[in-house]
């Protein structure tokens, strides 16, 4: 809870102040209140503890060959995060601190009696002021792997008269593990996005000429971010499905005015693949093609270009 003196020391952060109906569980007043929208000066620095461990294998018996493996996990438990007094779930958690109101979220409310009184409880303790401001009230939780394989060979090493050179390269990101718990007490959150993220890259090169394929594929996801129950969460279509994307490169290398150039023809999405439907909100499927942010809805396009060295 603010004294007197906090509450117009944090004055000077205020972004904005309305007016707002307000059911207070505290006291059952139901009446209109300030709405006092500021920054918190006692934030503190958030904290993340990482934790990373990883190998490289490069066997004698493939030669050409590099595996990495990547492990990562971070945990941070004073994230900061923004919240609003109007919170239902922040009221129950001030409320489950009685009777000294010691949580955090109490300073989120200014009240005209202080903890103890008789009349606490009451409707002449209705709140005054209402805040939404930022607190190191959140949690989050990250954890995943990444890996790299990487094998060049000549073809010569297969059958003596097959020429050129083969580049296998592959990225693979998967992250089982991407968690919020906006408040203490509350259900956990996670990200709305795929797990797995996987890029391949296949470079044939004989003598001047080139050719290149890359293949993005991310995994499919589901669509709620937090548990499904019968009110919220609980999409007709719970899951967005995998999206893979190829890109095809041919490329020519020759000598022009004493230096080196390369001229090179792409065709970006060659299946002209759409990405799948992802409604930003309830109210506007069917104005236009919503897509999450991890998509790309450009199309097939084509790209003709000379790059050189002079």
């Amino acid at each position: 809870l603010l004294d007197e003196k906090e509450a117009l020391s944090r004055q000077s952060f205020v972004i904005g102040i309305s007016s707002t109906g307000f059911t207070d569980p505290r006291t059952t007043g139901n009446n209109s209140t300030r709405l006092q929208t500021q920054g918190n000066a006692a934030l503190v620095p958030e904290v993340a503890r990482t934790y990373t461990a990883g190998i490289v294998l490069t066997p004698d018996f493939i030669p050409g060959l590099v595996v990495s493996m990547d492990y990562f996990q971070t945990h941070m438990s004073n994230a900061i995060a923004f919240i609003s007094g109007q919170n239902t779930a922040v009221q129950n958690l001030c409320i489950a601190s009685a009777p000294t109101y010691t949580s955090p979220l109490c300073s989120l409310y200014t009240r005209p009696l202080s903890p103890g009184d008789p009349n606490y409880t009451t409707p002449a303790n209705y709140p005054s002021v209402i805040f939404n401001s930022p607190l190191n009230a959140a949690q989050q939780q990250i954890e995943g792997w990444d890996v790299e394989v990487n094998y060049t060979f000549e073809l010569a090493d297969i059958a003596a008269d097959l020429p050129g050179s083969l580049n296998f390269r592959h990225l693979l990101s998967y992250q089982p593990v991407n968690t919020t718990i906006q408040l203490p007490g509350a259900s956990p959150t996670w990200a709305v996005a795929p797990k797995t993220r996987q890029t391949t890259f296949l470079n044939y090169a004989v003598g001047d000429w080139g050719f290149s394929l890359q293949n993005q594929w991310l995994s499919g996801f589901k669509r709620n971010n937090a548990m499904v129950t019968a009110t919220s969460q609980n999409y007709a279509v719970p899951r967005i499905n995998s999206y893979n994307v190829l890109d095809v490169t041919i490329d020519k290398r020759f000598d022009m005015w004493g230096g080196d150039a390369n001229m090179y023809f792409t065709v970006n999405n060659i299946g002209n693949t759409r990405a799948p439907l992802a409604a930003t909100n309830g109210s506007n499927p069917g104005l236009f093609y919503p897509t999450n942010a991890v998509h790309d809805d450009t199309g097939r396009f084509f790209t003709i270009g000379l790059r050189g060295n002079l």
